[in-house]
């Protein structure tokens, strides 16, 4: 991806194209690309490929009891599910 977006900047550099504007054209941040531009490409930097993935199903986790949450000051509370849980450390947070 690094040698394809070098390639692509130079021509549209020469064309009068800031790279504010390149960056974007090609979905990097313009940061990213003068990085890229100014140190070159290796050529060592093999190219990068991508892999087929197969998207699968997660299965639900197993819910074991209740659960209990116990603080260093002593406090206890107890008999919280999963949702509960999750909505006391969003409101502890």
């Amino acid at each position: 991806m690094r040698r394809q977006a070098i390639e692509y900047f130079w021509p549209r550099r020469d064309e009068g194209a800031t790279i504010a504007e390149i960056g974007p054209e090609i979905g990097l941040h313009w940061r990213t690309l003068y990085g890229w531009a100014k140190g070159g490409v290796s050529p060592q930097l093999p190219m990068a490929g991508f892999s087929p993935v197969e998207i699968i199903e997660a299965l639900a986790a197993e819910v074991r009891g209740p659960i209990v949450v116990q603080h260093r000051s002593g406090l206890r509370v107890e008999g919280l599910d999963l949702d509960a849980l999750a909505e006391l450390l969003r409101r502890l947070s």
